[in-house]
């Protein structure tokens, strides 16, 4: 859309500021102005959106404005959701002399912010707000970015009431990403956890890892979990360039890393670092502790010497508004983290990155957050799908990102490639994915 879209409002809030923000400079990637003076709407002669007053004189798009976007604070919000246009939709203004029975703006804003995380409520046994709980998944609009979608409808209308300019979607991306919490599954670790792993394939009788424990550890067979020359050899296209978060944390219970002073696993990082983009895995105690998270970048800077600038949570362990603050505290400017653990889809109704809006200071952050689609262990795990159900599930995430433009991103960790844990026949799965989405990019 070449020309600039004015968009007239009575009230200038921050909330409105973010939402369009985000609504035109990073889905639509087209410039815009927020106006609360009428003469000045009125006398342009390009694409005009009234939110939230009275018709006004010659064409424009109206949208009615919900209370959501005047207010600040948190309070829970009861937003019925509707179908319109074959579409959910919520924030409905009832009467509302508009092209649109619902607040555009106030929905995009609601689903983007991740409202109803910051709102008190059940958490599973890792402290996360679970996908069972969102109204995304309640609603059933979770597995499409519903607020993405909303966009590029409010954009065809526009089109269609200013006819001079095409719209240009975002153009399909695939980045798959991959969380290295294990480089190795049996080699470089302390001889007490050695023989731990011994007495436990011992004392289940399991001769077969017995028997690949031993031959890895003689040097006679590659370490499963190490899989990193087939991860760089399937991601030779630029199209698909990986990116690589590296577990630097303490060993505990919840972290299983292979100790970040070992020189091996230094290698393998600074090795990745000059090939590829990196980023940091904060571990499950840095997600609770300042003092870790600034221990565990020290770590990364003196092993790859430069700063992280991207990081995504272990165990996707996100508390809002914390742990985002705490990342911008750190200077780092990208999480990966939005997504759920137990199932696939768009938990802030977006497949782009966009700013992180901070609810209770509100105000728009520097953060940017990549969200991600589908996760390995999302689908094994915790939906128990088979490797071609998972496949099939996958590709049709991927052809929803495909229609409405955007980034596919995968996450997925290098132990997931292996031959152990229930893990036969995935790799085959990822790569019947991968040729998917990189025949969508040669095609477009």
């Amino acid at each position: 859309m070449p020309k600039t879209v004015y968009i007239y409002s009575p009230l200038d809030t921050p909330r409105l500021r973010y939402v369009l923000e985000l609504v035109f400079r990073h889905v639509l990637r087209c410039d815009y102005r927020i106006t609360t003076h009428l003469d000045t709407y009125l006398s342009y002669e390009g694409p005009r959106i009234n939110y939230g007053a009275p018709a006004t004189p010659g064409s424009e798009l109206r949208i009615p404005a919900h209370p959501l976007l005047r207010k600040t604070g948190l309070q829970p919000q009861r937003l019925p959701v509707q179908v319109v246009d074959g579409l959910p939709a919520f924030c409905f203004v009832e009467g509302a002399q508009a092209h649109l029975p619902f607040d555009l703006f106030s929905l995009v804003f609601f689903v983007a912010s991740r409202y109803e995380e910051y709102l008190p409520g059940p958490r599973d046994a890792y402290g996360r707000f679970e996908a069972q709980h969102s109204m995304a998944l309640r609603e059933g609009f979770l597995e499409i970015p519903l607020a993405q979608l909303w966009v590029l409808r409010m954009a065809q209308r526009l089109e269609a009431m200013f006819p001079g300019g095409r719209i240009q979607p975002l153009p399909f991306q695939f980045q798959p990403t991959f969380d290295v919490d294990q480089a190795w599954a049996y080699r470089y670790k302390p001889l007490h956890l050695q023989w731990a792993g011994w007495l436990k394939d011992a004392l289940a009788q399991d001769t077969q890892a017995l028997k690949r424990r031993k031959l890895v550890l003689q040097g006679r067979a590659e370490d499963p979990f190490f899989t990193f020359a087939d991860i760089e050899e399937w991601h030779r296209q630029p199209a698909s360039d990986p990116i690589f978060f590296f577990h630097l944390g303490d060993y505990g219970k919840l972290d299983k890393s292979t100790s970040y002073k070992h020189p091996m696993l230094q290698d393998l990082i600074r090795r990745l670092h000059k090939a590829h983009r990196t980023g940091l895995h904060p571990s499950w105690k840095a997600g609770g502790q300042v003092s870790q998270l600034a221990e565990e970048i020290r770590r990364f800077c003196d092993i790859t010497g430069q700063a992280p600038v991207r990081s995504r949570q272990h165990y996707l362990r996100l508390l809002l508004p914390d742990t985002y603050r705490q990342l911008l505290l750190a200077h780092i400017h990208e999480d990966h983290s939005m997504g759920f653990a137990e199932h696939p889809g768009f938990r802030a109704g977006l497949a782009c990155p966009f700013p992180w809006y901070d609810l209770k200071a509100e105000r728009t952050t520097e953060l940017m957050i990549h969200p991600f689609v589908i996760m390995d262990v999302t689908l094994k795990q915790y939906l128990k799908l088979s490797p071609e159900a998972a496949l099939e599930r996958a590709l049709h995430l991927l052809r929803t990102v495909q229609k409405t433009g955007g980034i596919f991103c995968t996450l997925w960790h290098n132990s997931s490639f292996s031959y152990i844990g229930g893990w036969k026949n995935w790799r085959q799965m990822y790569l019947g994915l991968k040729e998917a989405a990189e025949n969508q990019i040669s095609a477009a």
